[in-house]
C-alpha cells in the first residue's frame, strides 16, 4: 500500500515518516524549492546543524526505514514538499 501528500517543511522539525508502529517503509521525500535545502534525521532533535542526510533544491531521497523507525525533515526556509511512502 502507498501513501502520498504534499506538506510544508519549515524551521520546526516535522515527522515525514507513517505515525505509530510500522512494519518497515520506504520513503521518498522530494524538495520542490528552488533555493533551500532540507535536512533529515532520525528524531525531532533534527535541525539545519544537526541531521542525516541533505536533500537539495529539486531532488529527491529515496530512504528505507526499519520497523519502529521515524524520518524527521526541517529547512533553512519554508519549502514545500511531496512525500510518499510505501511498504517494501
Amino acid at each position: 500500500m502507498s501513501s502520498h501528500r504534499s506538506l510544508s517543511i519549515g524551521t520546526t522539525p516535522v515527522l515525514v515518516s507513517p505515525e505509530g508502529v510500522h512494519s518497515g517503509v520506504e520513503v521518498i521525500l522530494q524538495n520542490q524549492s528552488e533555493t533551500n535545502n532540507i535536512y533529515v534525521g532520525a528524531n525531532s532533535g533534527t535541525s539545519v546543524d544537526s541531521f542525516g542526510l541533505k536533500v537539495y533544491p529539486t531532488t529527491a531521497i529515496s530512504v528505507t526505514l526499519g520497523s519502529r523507525e521515524e524520518m524527521w525533515a526541517v529547512s533553512d526556509g519554508t519549502v514545500d514538499a511531496n512525500l510518499m511512502w510505501s511498504n517494501p
